[in-house]
């Protein structure tokens, strides 16, 4: 993994982005980046986790997709909240289930606009 695809730095918040389509997440963390986020890549629950473990003190918003191999994102978002317990996360995912998903978390059905995800990341961090 190149350090461009975990740390690519523009100086804004940092979020920890989690898809294990390569597409969607380079989709995300373009407009992400275009709107002077710091994005810090992951393609799998358990990357996720060693890249948080990494990079913890900087991390302000966890964004996941649900559904994944190995480790899901509810269940990626209980373990980082165990050292972060105020940590906001916004939950994506293509199913209508939304069974896992704390109350006060978001959860962002696919497709949205790039648009929708920038208002919903301000409305978490700002």
């Amino acid at each position: 993994m190149s350090d461009e695809r975990q740390t690519a730095k523009t100086g804004g918040p940092s979020v920890l982005l989690v898809d294990d389509d390569d597409g969607v997440r380079l989709l995300l963390a373009t407009t992400l980046r275009s709107r002077g986020y710091t994005v810090i890549e992951a393609s799998s629950g358990i990357e996720a986790l060693a890249l948080h473990d990494e990079h913890r003190e900087a991390i302000r918003l966890l964004i996941t997709d649900v559904v994944m191999p190995e480790l899901r994102g509810p269940a990626l978002a209980i373990k980082i909240r165990e050292t972060q317990p105020a940590l906001p996360v916004l939950f994506i995912t293509g199913y209508n289930d939304r069974r896992d998903i704390g109350a006060d978390d978001l959860l962002m059905h696919k497709p949205f606009t790039p648009h929708a995800l920038a208002n919903a990341v301000k409305t978490l961090i700002g």
